[in-house]
């Protein structure tokens, strides 16, 4: 797929880590993942538990989306069959939410999912962009399935501390400063960041001021040491590592590929 100019489209597929199918009866011990675990049960019981929340009988058609870092643990109430993928996608395109629902015994989704574990379960390298393109078919079914509840309203408290972010690009802000500003807890201003950026405010933060930093990168009347001033870093190195950490680049080779 390619733009109105002939440009490749850029397009977030999700990244597989694992795969697999299981067969057995017992109890999966308490785990989590980096990335998101979507578990369809084809045979059998079981109960999933997840940390914090009430168990989950599953059976057949069972589907369960698990997000990243969620401990969970699944007793197996028979001889149990499960197709299973772990794979990573950004919070800002996926809600760290768990889902849960049933499915039809012939619907496309259980098809892609058994595609993709044979997918990960073939010799050779492969291609990743075939089991991404099979994890957001699935993803897609689940939405039309079911799908997501409106969005909430932003909370005033979290537009309140972007604005006072925004503003203040040329240099650290004090988390209870932030806070006080808010009228909340630097607690609950950290929640609210996580639940709605995925990040905590001082790294949202960060990102605004490199993305000026960008901006202003494309002005060459401005040196490098001038850009690290007006984005609040004393000095280039400190600026080039901050830069570097968040575009995978220098400040100077970024400026040459523009």
């Amino acid at each position: 797929m390619s733009s109105n100019d002939g440009q490749p489209l850029a397009m977030a597929l999700p990244a597989l880590d694992h795969a697999g199918r299981y067969r057995a009866r017992g109890r999966c011990p308490w785990h989590a993942h980096r990335g998101f675990e979507l578990l369809a049960v084809r045979r059998g019981r079981c109960t999933v538990e997840l940390e914090g929340q009430p168990p989950l009988p599953a059976g057949p058609g069972s589907v369960v989306l698990i997000p990243p870092r969620c401990a969970h643990i699944h007793h197996d109430r028979t001889m149990v069959a499960t197709a299973y993928a772990i794979f990573r996608l950004p919070p800002r395109l996926l809600p760290a939410r768990v889902r849960r629902l049933t499915v039809a015994a012939g619907d496309p989704l259980l098809g892609w999912l058994d595609q993709v574990v044979d997918l990960h379960r073939a010799p050779g390298p492969g291609d990743p962009r075939a089991a991404g393109g099979l994890l957001l078919a699935i993803l897609a079914r689940l939405d039309q399935l079911d799908p997501p509840a409106p969005p909430a309203p932003r909370p005033r408290a979290l537009a309140l501390a972007e604005a006072h972010l925004a503003r203040h690009l040329g240099g650290e802000v004090a988390m209870e400063a932030l806070a006080a500003v808010a009228g909340v807890t630097p607690g609950h201003l950290r929640t609210l960041f996580r639940e709605h950026h995925g990040c905590p405010p001082a790294r949202w933060h960060r990102r605004q001021r490199i993305a000026l930093a960008q901006r202003l990168l494309r002005d060459p009347r401005l040196s490098l040491a001038e850009v690290a001033a007006a984005c609040g870093w004393r000095g280039g190195a400190p600026f080039g590592r901050a830069f570097r950490a968040g575009t995978g680049r220098t400040p100077g080779a970024w400026r040459r590929s523009r």
